[in-house]
């Protein structure tokens, strides 16, 4: 009896301010009310898989002067953080309902990377998943790429996907735009709403509506399940229809984002570098565009090895052999090369007293080996070690010329040196 009497008075003393959404002035937002609903739901979801920082409870109640009052209130943000326990990879989530996503930087600067926020305008999803490693602050990995937002919206007005998204189809295109000309409504805005977030919304990797249909439906855009946008199914009732596939779908990210190999994994790190450092000068060249059937390498990783022969008859079993000796470098006893070497794709030669020197050499062995240079063929005169790089003229690069002095390379003067394609290709766009 007593427990029965505390919670009577305790539900007495409760005030929800929220509520006035929802019944204020007779009125029966059903919208509303599903919106609240969702968020429970989400809830639940964050309890079942993470560890709260604080019991949830003590976030969702504050002390007023009328009792106790609900914070939850549509427009008001709310937020639940906790971590994951992966033996592989420990996370750090958060779970916010009504985050505001501003743009920060110099409003100045045409570009407010790399932080956190919209790039564009304020954008406020309904509920957000926020994850990040354990070991970073959430400011670091904004910074570096490591933190990833998805976002889910409540819309209750529709009960399935064609009446959500439209059909796919040029009427329904024809439709949409007819509709943006006469009364600016039309029924793929909640569509092109999730592309919003995932776009405007820097580091977000997925956007869904949550709404009381009975179809999931989920665009992946690689083969992973982030990042995507689509749809899921939440109905109230007994069951709860639809939580266990958002459930699942939860669990389904936790492990995409404990793979270190996933294609988005790759794709954020080569963002972060990419955006680190970015080039210090334009490069528009006729270069080709394939190596083979696949796209060629970007220029500023496109690796050359500017080298050089002596005379005539090395040049000659250069290409007789298909093959250049790059000598090591000797130190202490011990034979050292730039490691760079391994990974080039060309390279140039040049001549003793050549000012200029026509195209490039193409590195066809994968794998280079070293030689001895007593066992060269035509000097049995060197020594130390040698590495053979098997090589054959690329045709490709004939309309290229270089000039020696341009790349600050001394006549006679033949030590190896590792260079990109974009910064040999810069050298001779300056004066020597």
């Amino acid at each position: 009896m007593l427990e029965a009497w505390l919670k009577f008075d305790l539900a007495a003393r409760l005030v929800w301010h929220g509520g006035q959404d929802v019944y204020g002035g007779g009125k029966r937002d059903v919208a509303t009310l599903y919106e609240y609903w969702v968020f429970f739901q989400l809830l639940d979801l964050v309890k079942l898989e993470f560890n709260l920082d604080i019991p949830s409870v003590d976030e969702l109640i504050e002390t007023t002067k009328d009792g106790f009052g609900l914070k939850l209130r549509s427009g008001k943000k709310l937020e639940v953080e906790g971590n994951y326990a992966s033996a592989t990879r420990p996370l750090r989530v958060r779970f916010s309902y009504n985050r505001t996503f501003v743009r920060h930087g110099n409003e100045n600067d045409s570009t407010s990377y790399p932080y956190p926020g919209s790039w564009t305008r304020r954008m406020r999803p309904d509920y957000t998943f926020s994850f990040w490693p354990e070991a970073l602050t959430e400011a670091q990995a904004e910074r570096q790429e490591l933190i990833v937002h998805i976002h889910f919206d409540a819309k209750y007005r529709v009960d399935n996907i064609e009446g959500l998204f439209g059909a796919d189809t040029d009427d329904e295109v024809n439709e949409e735009k007819s509709a943006q000309r006469n009364n600016g409504t039309y029924k793929r805005a909640d569509l092109l709403k999730m592309h919003a977030y995932r776009d405007a919304i820097r580091r977000t990797q997925g956007a869904y509506i949550l709404y009381p249909g009975t179809e999931d439906y989920r665009w992946n855009g690689f083969h992973e399940v982030l990042p995507s946008i689509g749809a899921f199914s939440l109905r109230p009732g007994d069951e709860n229809e639809g939580v266990q596939h958002i459930h699942s779908f939860l669990k389904d990210v936790l492990d995409h984002l404990s793979d270190r190999v996933s294609r988005r994994e790759k794709q954020s790190f080569h963002t972060f570098m990419i955006q680190e450092k970015p080039s210090a000068y334009a490069l528009k060249a006729n270069i080709p565009e394939t190596e083979g059937t696949r796209r060629a390498l970007p220029p500023d990783e496109h690796h050359i090895v500017v080298c050089g022969f002596t005379d005539l008859d090395q040049f000659e079993t250069i290409t007789r052999t298909h093959t250049y000796y790059l000598k090591c470098s000797e130190l202490d006893g011990e034979f050292q090369i730039n490691p760079y070497v391994f990974f080039a794709k060309h390279i140039l030669l040049l001549g003793f007293s050549d000012e200029k020197a026509q195209g490039l050499w193409k590195v066809t062995a994968p794998k280079p080996k070293f030689v001895v240079g007593s066992k060269l063929e035509g000097r049995p005169d060197s020594d130390g070690m040698y590495l053979a790089i098997e090589i054959e003229k690329d045709e490709r690069f004939d309309h290229l010329s270089w000039d020696r002095a341009r790349m600050c390379v001394s006549e006679g003067e033949f030590e190896p040196r590792v260079m990109t394609l974009a910064d040999l290709m810069h050298s001779q766009n300056e004066t020597s």
